[in-house]
């Protein structure tokens, strides 16, 4: 077949072909044709023929979608025309699956080789350079991704394209070590890796199929990065090692995520985006265990773990689609968190038991971090004698009272530091109090356990002892004193008590914390506020 598929593809170049697009049809037809015809043959094939750890079936298949793929130049097309040409090329081959006598149980191996065949064969390109390798690659899985609804096999529905998908990325991934060509080394793994993920992702809202929606795109996503994640250790390549996998792990989250406005299809909205990053996050972390390789252990989960959520974050600034600003992606990088920690037990490896709770605890720090995550200061105004500052630690909360004795804020009185413990819930629209425009932010509810005061003014000890303040007749400078079990008693501090739960929402702007406008005071039914307002605390 591979001599046939050299043979007609040549001629196309001389035959008088108007332009490429008449070329690449040509081919199409060409690679059609071919798997039509191994219906029924496959017991022709010798067993010395078949490719290790593949079926006859999947042996044809790897042999003309890379024979057709490494011949596009004898085509007489271009660099230029490559990309388009696999896209559709594979496609095609993936869409012809049913002609060509499968089952529904041989469509996940053949799909593997089908994508494995196309990657690994373009460093036979003539004149295809490096540069062009990239986009190809994310050509390859988009063009495979789209075809899955083409497939008409007995047995083979909607239900099934998740397991597709994740076979797609898979042999696209594991394949990116056979390429050889001038410029290509391990360096460039990373960001092959990343087109794979981001070529099939952008194509789900290609997909036509019966019984297909939006409501199955998060699992789908799901899919993409289980399988490329699991196939990193199938890669064999000069250079490339178990150091590399946290790097390769970070850019399979990111070509995900910042692919997820590409997708265009009915039913689905940047309101979709928390449970698509929700899911990528927790389809990477579930697969961490299924990876194979010289060196990896249970060792390097922490380090993938921080890895999959710096890619899927860092790949939030790449989304471009109607109502999602990139300004505002603290709730989606609370979803990535989730989904991350809750695939926790989804991971199976040697010395991994995640009904350990040291184990689990151990690893579930990864994910202690939410996107609000450090401290933030307000500035002091000529007019005032208060600064403030937050902390966000994990799910702690500080919030610091900083008292002086003059307009301007130059010398220190005291400082009272109220401790809270917090919960991320979903998104929820609320309204600026700046320009009352709608924007969406995150529900937090916040649980006071404890005040602290400190006196910073020697000049005020002698009073304080003296008056027995809060019940306390032994105030030193700069040493803080639990208040929590007199607050709001006579001669104490007037403070929100311990156990107090406040509702409110919370959105970063740029570096700037806006959280519930408790001045309107205005709530939704739930008793969280519905207007939103700049603390005036940045992030340091």
């Amino acid at each position: 077949m591979p001599k046939i598929i050299e043979g007609s593809q040549g001629k196309l170049a001389t035959v008088g072909l108007s332009n490429s697009s008449e070329k690449i049809k040509v081919i199409n037809v060409i690679g059609n044709s071919l798997v039509k015809s191994i219906k029924g043959r496959s017991s022709y094939l010798l067993s010395t023929s078949v490719e290790s750890g593949s079926t006859v079936t999947e042996t044809v298949l790897s042999k003309i979608t890379s024979a057709s793929i490494s011949n596009l130049d004898e085509a007489g097309l271009s660099s230029a025309d490559i990309g388009t040409a696999s896209s559709e090329l594979v496609g095609t081959i993936v869409g012809s699956l049913g002609s060509a006598g499968l089952t529904s149980t041989e469509l996940g191996g053949a799909l593997d080789k089908i994508t494995a065949g196309a990657v690994g064969s373009l460093d036979q390109i003539t004149g295809f350079s490096v540069s062009s390798l990239g986009d190809a690659i994310d050509n390859i899985t988009s063009g495979a991704t789209a075809a899955l609804g083409d497939i008409d096999v007995t047995g083979f529905s909607s239900d099934n394209l998740s397991s597709m998908i994740e076979k797609v990325t898979a042999g696209a991934t594991g394949a990116l070590g056979d390429i050889t060509m001038t410029g290509y080394s391990s360096d460039n793994l990373s960001s092959m890796v990343e087109k794979v993920t981001a070529g099939a992702t952008g194509a789900l809202g290609k997909i036509v199929m019966t019984g297909y929606d939006a409501s199955d795109l998060s699992g789908m996503m799901k899919k993409i990065t289980s399988g490329a994640t699991g196939a990193l250790g199938r890669i064999s390549m000069e250079g490339y090692s178990s150091d590399d996998l946290s790097s390769m792990v970070e850019k399979v989250a990111a070509g995900a995520t910042g692919a997820l406005g590409k997708i265009t299809m009915t039913g689905y909205s940047s309101d979709n985006l928390t449970s698509m990053v929700e899911q990528l996050s927790a389809g990477a972390t579930g697969a961490l265990g299924s990876i194979s390789m010289s060196g990896y252990d249970i060792n390097d989960l922490s380090e993938m773990l921080g890895k999959i959520q710096t890619g899927s974050t860092g790949g939030l600034a790449n989304i471009t689609m109607d109502g999602y600003s990139s300004d505002n992606v603290s709730h989606l990088i609370t979803k990535i968190k989730t989904g991350g920690s809750g695939a926790l037990g989804d991971i199976s490896m040697e010395g991994y038991d995640h009904d350990n709770s040291s184990t689990l605890s151990t690893l579930t720090n990864a994910f202690s971090t939410t996107a609000y995550e450090g401290t933030y200061n307000s500035v002091c105004p000529s007019n005032k004698q208060q600064k403030y500052t937050v902390v966000f630690s994990g799910t702690n909360l500080k919030e610091i009272t900083k008292d002086y004795n003059e307009d301007g804020c130059s010398t220190r009185e005291g400082e009272h530091v109220s401790y809270s413990t917090f919960v991320l819930g979903d998104n929820v629209t609320v309204t600026k109090n700046s320009d009352n425009s709608s924007v969406s932010a995150q529900k937090i509810t916040k649980t006071k356990t404890k005040h602290t005061y400190m006196v910073m003014k020697a000049d005020d000890i002698i009073s304080l002892n003296s008056a027995s303040a809060c019940g306390f007749s032994d105030w030193v400078v700069n040493v803080a004193k639990d208040v929590s079990s007199v607050l709001n008693q006579s001669g104490c501090s007037t403070s929100d008590a311990i156990g107090t739960v406040d509702k409110t929402v919370i959105l970063m702007i740029g570096s700037n914390l806006w959280m519930g406008d408790n001045d309107n005071g205005s709530k939704d039914s739930d008793n969280f506020y519905s207007r939103l307002k700049d603390t005036g605390l940045d992030k340091e």
